[in-house]
């Protein structure tokens, strides 16, 4: 529920500015999933489907208009899990993603067309390592998007990105420094990396262009110490520069 009060010049929201809103917006969503694990001497694997309808609507008070939309979304997985050993692991798996229309996209007509829910296929391989004092992970990742959007509330547009593929590289690790020595129990540090490179990949004057808003180097550096319930941390995060807007070459 919205509403409004009188600005200093006495105006409610009217139709003749791209920036006023008056909308009333709802979603009724629905999964089902089943998966199945099964283990073979080292080996763990598990396939899996989820299976996901979404219904969305917008009324609009200022233009006058009902806005509908639903998907249904089958999306399949697979993980497959060797054990090196009791504490180190190798993982590789595959799933799709669903991303549904935002409110602000109902009833939008883009470049390619009509807007549809973002969709995407992620596949990782990697590693795991975990022996109680010392947590790792790094993994490689390839993401493919399509029917990806951006959304500007200031003029109230939509910009068709398309496809898009984003591959790269994550890595993190904590270690608990009270296994060096009980002065530093509930004491651990931790780090965490992740190289991201984005690139449009549809067809048109922005192809291999980056995405915006996606930073190529993103970290975070920190010190947890957790007496009790309690729990104190010190993080400093970093990342690169990003895109604003994407350039056409």
């Amino acid at each position: 529920m919205r509403y409004y009060t009188a600005t200093s010049s006495g105006q409610l929201p009217s139709g003749s500015s791209p920036y006023d809103r008056d909308t009333r917006s709802g979603t009724e969503a629905h999964a089902w999933y089943l998966d199945d694990k099964i283990d073979i001497g080292n080996w763990t694997i598990t396939p899996g489907m989820r299976f996901e309808h979404i219904e969305s609507y917008q009324n609009n008070a200022i233009k006058g208009t009902h806005e509908e939309v639903s998907y249904n979304a089958p999306l399949p997985a697979l993980n497959v899990l060797y054990h090196l050993t009791d504490s180190w692991n190798l993982y590789a798996n595959t799933e799709g993603s669903f991303g549904t229309v935002q409110y602000s996209q109902i009833g939008k007509a883009v470049q390619s067309g009509n807007v549809e829910p973002e969709k995407a296929r992620t596949w990782e391989l990697g590693t795991r390592y975990d022996d109680g004092a010392l947590t790792a992970e790094m993994g490689l990742f390839l993401i493919n998007f399509n029917n990806q959007y951006d959304s500007n509330q200031t003029n109230d547009t939509v910009t068709a990105r398309g496809k898009t593929r984003h591959t790269g590289l994550e890595t993190q690790a904590r270690y608990d420094l009270g296994t060096l020595t009980p002065t530093l129990d509930n004491v651990s540090v931790y780090a965490s990396y992740a190289y991201v490179n984005a690139e449009i990949r549809e067809k048109g004057d922005t192809y291999g262009n980056q995405v915006p808003f996606s930073p190529k180097h993103k970290g975070t550096l920190g010190v947890d110490y957790k007496p009790g319930n309690w729990t104190f941390n010190l993080n400093s995060d970093f990342q690169s520069s990003q895109l604003r807007i994407t350039p056409i070459r």
